[in-house]
């Protein structure tokens, strides 16, 4: 089995754990392309469009199967190729991102979570023409989307049980992936606070305000100034 990885990074792992591939950002990326389409194959002429359309249609081509060949002769049989599609043989090539929507599906929240490195294929913005890149856009969004649900959902476990520490690490942690929205701030400060922690949850929250101003240009929703100001208000009714 090998072992893909496009999550923040770009790299092909045999079964050893040995780089395959590395540096041919074009090969790996037309392997995640082929790895998202999996188990369906793919027309050479989409592939070739794909990531060498500004070439011309020949000069495409070629390029698309001396890139098949450099596959091929990397992984074997994982690649399976006819004169009109390209694809990957079931079972033979591991995609992290695949892996990590099926553990975000199942409820393996910290295992999903740990698993994401950073945007998918941020490591070959520039492998393709316009029809990649409106592409890798679209997956990054259903990806990031799925990264938002997981950490909203693991901080939310943590609430439930009432483990504020645990709350507050994972809200941090949420906070930290989507820095400008509102809702993870809100939760760590929240946690900070029933944590016991009022003073740095009240840093928090001013941080947060300020940050907000400076990179939007917005002042703070209501509902977060109402949240500091409760936070203060209880801090003061606080015996010593």
């Amino acid at each position: 089995m090998l072992r893909l990885l496009t999550l923040g990074e770009l790299r092909l792992l045999d079964a050893d754990g040995a780089l395959v591939l590395a540096g041919r950002r074009k090969e790996l990326a037309l392997l995640a392309y082929l790895a998202r389409r999996s188990p369906a194959s793919v027309p050479r002429a989409e592939l070739a469009t794909l990531l060498w359309g500004e070439r011309g249609e020949e000069r495409a081509r070629q390029s698309l199967r001396q890139a098949v060949l450099a596959l091929r002769n990397c992984v074997g049989d994982a690649i399976t190729a006819t004169p009109e599609r390209v694809g990957i043989a079931p079972g033979t090539v591991e995609l992290d991102a695949a892996a990590f929507e099926e553990e975000v599906a199942s409820g393996r929240l910290e295992t999903a979570v740990r698993r994401w490195k950073g945007d998918f294929l941020i490591a070959a913005d520039d492998a393709g023409g316009e029809a990649y890149r409106v592409w890798v856009d679209g997956e990054r969004a259903k990806l990031r989307r799925l990264l938002e649900s997981a950490l909203e959902r693991w901080a939310a476990e943590a609430e439930v049980r009432g483990d504020w520490r645990a709350m507050a690490e994972r809200a941090a942690h949420w906070a930290e992936s989507f820095p400008l929205d509102v809702r993870p701030h809100a939760s760590l400060v929240t946690a900070l606070h029933l944590d016991g922690r009022t003073d740095e949850a009240l840093a928090q929250h001013a941080a947060f305000a300020a940050r907000l101003r400076l990179e939007t240009g917005d002042e703070p929703p209501d509902d977060w100034v109402r949240l500091g100001d409760r936070i203060e208000r209880e801090r003061r009714a606080a015996p010593p």
